[in-house]
Order: structure tokens, then sequence, then C-alpha cells
């Protein structure tokens, strides 16, 4: 199951939008932490140790 992450803007950073899903070792909150992340290391910003609050989890439905 895919979700679309829909973080909205901080005092440091905008909105930010993203799909993530389960990994084998990964839950799909822990990888949209990763993802997430890895978008404010490349403004220079500090590492988060949870999801912004207000940040959205939506369901994405399976293409056929």
């Amino acid at each position: 199951m895919k979700y679309k992450i829909i973080v909205p803007p901080t005092m440091e950073q905008g909105s930010y939008t993203a799909v993530t899903q389960n990994s084998y070792t990964k839950t799909f909150k822990q990888n949209a932490l990763w993802d997430y992340n890895n978008a404010r290391e490349h403004d220079n910003f500090c590492l988060l140790k949870r999801m912004p609050n207000g940040t959205q989890y939506i369901k994405v439905e399976n293409e056929k």
C-alpha cells in the first residue's frame, strides 16, 4: 500500500509532498521521515525525530 505524505509549511521549510510505502525493514511512516529528513538535509536544516504536526498520510489506491 502506498501513502501520499502531505507536510504543512513549518517555520523553517515550506510545504512538502511525497509518496511512500512500507519496506522490508521500515514502516511507511519511518520511510516518510527518512525522505523528509533528506529534503531538510539538502536545505542544511537539522534532522527531526518525528514528522511535523499536521502531517497527513493518505492511502493511494494501487494502479491496475
